[in-house]
C-alpha cells in the first residue's frame, strides 16, 4: 500500500486514442489504443475520503489490504469472485492446445481473466474521444555513425561498420535488409530497388541496425540509407530513409 497517492490526472472524462495499420491483416484494417491514466486504490481512498470527511483514510486502507489477500486467497483456492459488482474474476486456460490432453501436465497453464458487469461496460459510455493521433510504423532513423575513427559525421567510409540508431529499425522477411540508396537531381532516393546497394547486416535489433558499407559504394558520392523491415500481409515492406551520408 505504501504508494505515490497522486500518479494519475484527475482530469475530465475525456480519452484520446492512437490509431496504427494493422501489419498482418488480408485487408486493409486499423487498430487503435485508448490513453491510459490509471487510478490506484489510495487514489480513491483519497477522493472517496474528500467526499465523506468523516471516513478513516487509514482504516479504509487496512480493510483494502485485507480484501485484497482475501480475493487472492480464493483465487488460488479455485474460486471465481464477483468484484463488487463490477464484474468476475474467474480461472481460465492461457491458451489453446494443439492435441487433445491427456494429463494435466499437458493442459495449458491456469491464468486469471476478467469478465466486466453490464453496469460497468455502461460506465464508459459518457466518456469523449477528444484526440486521434495516427502513428506510424515505418522505420524511424535518428543517426547514421561510421564506426571508423577517421570518419566525421555525415560521412562513412567503404568497407567499415556503420551503426544505426532510431526506432522499430529491425529487419524481417526475405526481401528486408539494409541499403544505400543512390539520389536523383533533387537530392532525394532513387526509388528503384534495382539500383540500391544492400549492405550486410552484423546487428538487427529494434532501435539498433549495424553493417557493414558495401565496398561498391562510389567515393565522394551521396547516398541515402534505407531501412527495409518486415512485409504485412500483402508482402509490401516499410522503409525507412536516413539523412544524407557522403562516402568519404
Amino acid at each position: 500500500m505504501a504508494q505515490i497517492e497522486q500518479e494519475f490526472t484527475n482530469s475530465s472524462n475525456k480519452v484520446s486514442v492512437s490509431i496504427q495499420k494493422s501489419s498482418f491483416s488480408e485487408k486493409e484494417t486499423f487498430f487503435g489504443r485508448v490513453s491510459r491514466n490509471t487510478v490506484n486504490i489510495d487514489n480513491m481512498i483519497s477522493s472517496i475520503c474528500e467526499k465523506v470527511p468523516s471516513y478513516d483514510k487509514y482504516e479504509l486502507k487496512r480493510f483494502a489490504k485485507d480484501l485484497k489477500a482475501e480475493i487472492k486467497s480464493s483465487i488460488a483456492n479455485g474460486k471465481s469472485v464477483n468484484l463488487l459488482d463490477l464484474g468476475i474474476l474467474y480461472i481460465a486456460l492461457s491458451g489453446g492446445m494443439k492435441v487433445a490432453p491427456k494429463t494435466a501436465s499437458e493442459v495449458s497453464s491456469l491464468t486469471v481473466k476478467f469478465s466486466p458487469s453490464k453496469s460497468l461496460t455502461e460506465s464508459v459510455s459518457k466518456i469523449e474521444i477528444d484526440k486521434i493521433v495516427y502513428v506510424s510504423t515505418a522505420p524511424l532513423i535518428s543517426n547514421v555513425e561510421c564506426l571508423w575513427d577517421e570518419a566525421e559525421e555525415g560521412s562513412v567510409f567503404a568497407g567499415k561498420i556503420v551503426r544505426i540508431t532510431g526506432n522499430r529499425l529491425k529487419i524481417e522477411g526475405e526481401s528486408g535488409g539494409a541499403f544505400f540508396c543512390p539520389l536523383d537531381a533533387n537530392m532525394e532516393p532513387v526509388m528503384d530497388e534495382s539500383k540500391w546497394i544492400k549492405a550486410s547486416v552484423t546487428h538487427n535489433l529494434p532501435k539498433t541496425v549495424e553493417l557493414y558499407a558495401p565496398e561498391t559504394l562510389e567515393k565522394d558520392a551521396n547516398y541515402a540509407v534505407c531501412i527495409k523491415t518486415r512485409p504485412n500481409s500483402e508482402n509490401v515492406y516499410s522503409l525507412g530513409f536516413s539523412d544524407i551520408v557522403t562516402v568519404a
